[in-house]
């Protein structure tokens, strides 16, 4: 586990003008992060593992809760790895917490802020290595094809397979 509080002096940020020009400054504002991370590793077998963390986030400019700091994230990764290294199969599941963003969609508020909700993901992979010079691949990214943003205005990718091949030669 570990505690974390800290404070950022001078923060880069980028300012929107009414004109619509925007520029890139020093903010003479207070950040300040504070919370929890939390990571555990059970090695269940020597070829089974899983992997947990959560962290807890408290993110503030001038006592309003700072945008895109979700307060809370969690992952969960299940690993298995075949006799000999010959494959493995991993399934990662991803929590976001609901957050705050910036809403650029009205031109007279600058300040206007939306709350995103939270989104949850899950990705699946395995490889596998027959016993020739290669080694095959395959990955799942947003099995559940979850729809979210993490940033506003912005949707995110839908589910998404891959492959992959690599060849050694010796």
């Amino acid at each position: 586990m570990t505690y974390f509080d800290s404070k950022l002096e001078d923060e880069i940020a980028t300012v929107f003008l009414p004109s619509f020009v925007f520029s890139v400054e020093n903010l003479a504002t207070e950040s300040t992060q504070r919370g929890i991370e939390i990571a555990a590793l059970a090695l269940v077998s020597d070829a089974l593992r899983i992997d947990a963390t959560y962290a807890y986030l408290d993110a503030e400019e001038n006592g309003r809760e700072e945008i895109r700091r979700p307060p809370h994230t969690a992952s969960l990764n299940i690993a298995w790895r075949a006799p000999e290294d010959r494959g493995g199969l991993a399934l990662t599941v991803r929590y976001n917490g609901d957050t705050f963003d910036s809403d650029f969609t009205d031109p007279f508020d600058f300040d206007k802020r939306v709350r995103l909700p939270d989104f949850t993901l899950v990705n699946l992979g395995t490889e596998w290595k027959p016993p020739t010079n290669t080694q095959r691949s395959a990955r799942v990214e947003n099995l559940l094809d979850e729809e979210y943003e993490e940033v506003f205005t912005y949707r995110s990718p839908g589910i998404a397979a891959y492959a992959g091949a690599r060849f050694t030669f010796r």
